[in-house]
């Protein structure tokens, strides 16, 4: 299945968002908005946490069911950079309607010139049901292992659950007890 028929992508209100920022030398030049991800049903699987003023989180992202959809969804670190969909679909989410080298190769031509930055992304929307994704991984519990329901006809994957699991909002600290554990990565 190729990511073409995985998503659907459609535009969503621009807001001021950490790539804006990020490809901007750190300041907020221009309203930017990373798209949401979220499931066949239209529930957020991932969107740009609502900016403050005056907080250093601005343009965070925010995983409403953040355990459930981990492994799908992944996440986006200015540290540690993106994996999953954020990271697989980062062109449509930053609005380039295709797929990208990486978002610090994108960072590096905006800030060389090369390309410039469209006001708004693309929400990307999945085959995934995040009610049978919840319900997969309740019922694995805390025990190891994999869910996985998908339709042999289509190819759409409507579940596709692993557990141990991470909280990507949490990102930061989890690598950083990793790294600090004797038993390392």
């Amino acid at each position: 299945m190729t990511p073409s028929s995985a998503i659907n992508r459609k535009s969503t209100s621009p807001s001021i968002g950490a790539f804006g920022a990020l490809a901007n030398g750190g300041r907020y030049i221009a309203p930017y908005a990373i798209a949401r991800i979220e499931d066949r049903n239209g529930k957020v699987l991932a969107e740009e946490a609502p900016a403050k003023e005056g907080d250093e989180s601005n343009g965070a992202r925010r995983y409403p069911y953040a355990r459930a959809a981990a492994h799908v969804v992944g996440y986006r670190s200015a540290r540690f950079g993106s994996a999953g969909v954020e990271a697989d679909a980062a062109g449509w989410l930053l609005g380039l309607n295709q797929r990208t080298d990486g978002v610090q190769s994108l960072v590096t031509q905006v800030r060389d010139r090369k390309r410039s930055l469209p006001s708004r992304g693309g929400d990307v929307i999945l085959s995934l049901d995040i009610g049978l994704q919840q319900r997969a991984h309740e019922l694995l519990g805390d025990r190891k292992g994999a869910v996985v329901a998908l339709s042999p006809r289509t190819g759409e994957v409507f579940c596709l659950v692993s557990r141990p699991t991470f909280d990507p909002a949490d990102l930061e600290t989890i690598l950083a007890e990793v790294a600090d554990s004797p038993e390392g990565a």
